[in-house]
């Protein structure tokens, strides 16, 4: 595993109070409930490529306070 990567990761699970190795662990349990990757390995497509670059840049991408605000406006349009 290249250092930089390891680093970068330990740092973040540091902030959410996790060593590496317990998310190992969590990550090989979910491996076993799921019988599979416990997430998503896919290339996105052109759209959803499109509006991650745009909510990184915040640009074009709505956010709300609240869930609530956001149910309410997506019951407008």
């Amino acid at each position: 595993m290249p250092p930089a990567l390891k680093k970068q990761a330990e740092f973040i699970l540091d902030e959410v109070g996790l060593s590496a190795s317990e998310a190992v662990r969590i990550f090989f349990t979910q491996v076993i409930l799921r019988r599979g990757i416990p997430f998503d390995v896919s290339v996105p497509n052109a759209e959803t490529v499109a509006t991650l670059r745009k909510s990184d840049k915040d640009v074009g991408v709505k956010s709300f306070a609240a869930p609530e605000d956001a149910f309410a406006h997506w019951e407008k349009v």
